[in-house]
């Protein structure tokens, strides 16, 4: 077949165990080569960032907050404006990432802040830039590795700099 020829070709094999009216199980080797024993997704001194998370959806806060977890970074979920205030009296955060939809809450909080905190704005994919103050994009759907090339100061398709403000 076109798959066994495939797998072939990568010296490979395929197997298959099948059992009637119950299905079957294909196996797939593949030998790989790996050039570091690094994670793919490594944040240096992980300890040193503490980030707040203000967005729109509380699932994608969650999401956000289990990447950050395992990087062992800090992090805290503001629900409402009067939990920015809170938080940021508090705590002293080297990030703040704020989705496009909720920056208007929490604007005046955020421009009259003395701490130069980064403003990181998360953007679906056809949005205009609504955080005036953002001095980097995130573009939905956020992985692991965005979140680690932005920390890193890297770039990536889907981290950029806000070029246009509105745009």
């Amino acid at each position: 077949s076109y798959c066994a020829d495939i797998i072939k070709e990568m010296n490979g094999e395929i197997s298959v165990q099948s059992e009637y009216q119950v299905g079957s199980v294909f196996t797939l080797k593949i030998p790989q080569k790996f050039t570091s024993m690094d994670t793919i997704a490594f944040i240096p001194d992980a300890r040193s960032y503490r980030i707040l998370i203000f967005e729109k959806n509380e699932e994608f806060s969650d999401h956000v907050r289990k990447i950050l977890d395992s990087f062992d970074i800090i992090s805290d979920i503001a629900k409402t404006r009067q939990d920015i205030e809170r938080l940021m009296n508090i705590n002293r955060y080297t990030h703040v990432f704020v989705s496009n939809e909720r920056y208007v809450e929490c604007e005046t909080i955020l421009n009259n802040r003395l701490v130069q905190e980064n403003i990181v704005a998360f953007l679906d994919i056809d949005d205009n830039v609504h955080v005036s103050k953002a001095s980097t994009v995130l573009t939905r759907p956020i992985h692991a590795l965005n979140i680690a090339a932005l920390l890193k100061n890297e770039t990536n398709t889907y981290v950029r700099e806000v070029s246009r403000k509105g745009g």
